[in-house]
């Protein structure tokens, strides 16, 4: 799965370089849940990042999400994304976190 990642989410590690914020593995503030992209229904990169100038983006399994971090996995497709998903549950600061570690930046965000 990808995320999006906001250039705020984006957040200096303390050696001198960056690191993804556990912010970026939030629920939406609207209440909604975590959106992500299904990475093997896309067209690709450039496809979950259009209209999106500055953004990076994130991968994880959905394994990680499941069975790491208990959260549900659920497709929820868009008009224009029909790859669109959420991931459902409570993000504690643990489960963030935990999905931080195991994310792998795939675009880095820029300001």
């Amino acid at each position: 799965m990808w995320r999006r990642i906001f250039p705020g989410w984006w957040v200096p590690d303390g050696a001198g370089g960056y690191r993804l914020s556990s912010a970026a593995f939030d629920n939406s503030k609207d209440g909604s849940p975590m959106s992500v992209a299904l990475a093997d229904e896309t067209p690709g990169q450039d496809a979950v990042l259009a209209g999106f100038a500055g953004y990076g983006l994130a991968a994880f399994t959905a394994a990680i999400a499941r069975h790491e971090c208990f959260q549900a996995v659920a497709r929820a497709p868009l008009p224009d994304c029909a790859w669109h998903a959420y991931v459902i549950g409570t993000k504690t600061d643990a489960v963030r976190n935990h999905f931080r570690r195991r994310s792998v930046v795939l675009v880095t965000p820029r300001e």
